[in-house]
């Protein structure tokens, strides 16, 4: 258990490991431009802290022969915090990003206080699973549907959460835990999973279309989240107006479609077990919110020029596949403009909730941290200090 704060050189050498790894001591070395012997030294005190491992030695070219260096999945844990309709979601996740331990719970009061009791009961048991305490963890990841107000811990979540209006979310849930919390939009926190633990590792720039409630966006720029002045960048709803009875094409407007049609859905994991060819409502929303979706994301894609474009939500992976068939290149794109890979998440609805447990690993472990840090909370320290100089 770490018992101090890690210097910048040791989370360099330990955010090597976990980009790169395995990986040889002589190539940590050559990646972060530290001596071997310092490196040697980090490795090291990495190893007390547990949180690497030696992988299976591979033979050199002389000499003994190399072991590579990996990360230890289970070095250190976060918890990830998710709201659905009437439901709370909570997942532990190490630091490989999957998912060890996972509830989904009914809520019974949206209010913010009783969601972070049960968030915390919740936390407790998965933790004790894993013989683990909540305190043990580096810290919980809350991700909301939603736009951030004036303050920076206080989030809009167009009426879903009427009780939230004006409250500091991130302090109430810290009257609870004896761990750091961190708010996040959950678009933006589908595109971190995506882009820490999901198809989306390659890529430095793309974008992320998050389908939910609404429609939600989120923006890799060299390997950083666009966030914007007050944390609200790529909030693209605003190109869908609903004018003239057309709707904007997200998944509360699939419900209504459907509702409509005289087919009852509560949540969107009971659209799995409908056949869109055999609802013509069904259908025809998936062909109209197809070219709606084409045309806005596409103006989207040229204003940031991504390697890539990622569907993913909560909507089914098989809805996700059907909308981005829609997609049109070639009525925006000319023939020799490069285009970016059109891809589906791998992480599905649970990308935002891996994304969201991401930013305490991120926070506590990582030397670009200390350069962009993945935290509402962190942003507004820094504020308030350069206010008060």
């Amino acid at each position: 258990m770490i018992n101090k704060a890690m210097s910048y050189n040791e989370r360099a050498v330990l955010e090597t490991i976990w980009r790169l790894g395995p990986i040889p001591r002589c190539d940590i070395a050559d990646s972060t431009g530290l001596t071997p012997a310092a490196v040697t030294g980090i490795v090291r005190k990495l190893l007390d802290y547990e949180l690497i491992n030696f992988s299976v030695a591979r033979l050199g070219g002389r000499g003994q022969p190399s072991q590579p260096i990996s990360i230890n999945p289970d070095g250190a844990h976060s918890i990830g915090v998710g709201f659905t309709y009437k439901t709370l979601e909570v997942a532990l996740v190490n630091m490989s990003g999957a998912i060890v331990e996972y509830a989904n719970v009914p809520l019974d009061s949206p209010t913010l206080e009783s969601i972070a009791k049960k968030t915390l009961e919740v936390s407790a048991k998965l933790t004790r699973r894993r013989g683990l305490q909540v305190a043990a963890c580096v810290g919980l990841g809350l991700t909301l549907s939603g736009n951030f107000g004036l303050g920076r811990n206080e989030m809009l979540t167009h009426g879903r959460y009427p009780s939230f209006e004006n409250l500091d979310i991130v302090w109430a849930f810290e009257q609870h835990f004896p761990i750091p919390v961190y708010l996040e939009r959950d678009d933006v926190s589908a595109t971190i999973g995506e882009s820490m633990h999901g198809i989306a590792q390659p890529f430095s720039t793309f974008l992320m279309i998050h389908l939910k409630h609404g429609i939600g966006a989120g923006v890799m720029v060299n390997g950083r989240p666009l966030r914007g002045a007050h944390g609200n960048a790529a909030l693209i709803g605003p190109l869908w107006p609903s004018v003239d009875g057309q709707r904007r094409p997200s998944g509360e407007d699939l419900l209504e479609t459907l509702r409509e049609a005289g087919i009852e859905i509560h949540d969107y994991s009971e659209l799995s077990s409908l056949n869109s060819n055999e609802i013509p409502a069904m259908k025809g929303w998936l062909r109209r919110a197809g070219q709606q979706l084409s045309a806005g994301v596409n103006t989207v894609s040229r204003m940031f020029d991504p390697e890539a474009i990622v569907y993913g939500g909560d909507l089914p992976p098989e809805i996700i596949q059907i909308l981005m068939s829609s997609f049109e290149f070639d009525r925006y794109y000319k023939p020799r403009h490069p285009r970016p890979r059109l891809m589906c998440s791998t992480l599905g609805s649970k990308a935002a909730l891996i994304g969201g447990a991401s930013i305490p690993i991120f926070n506590t472990f990582f030397a670009s941290a200390e350069f962009d840090r993945m935290s509402r909370t962190r942003a507004s320290i820094k504020i308030d200090q350069a206010q008060k100089a």
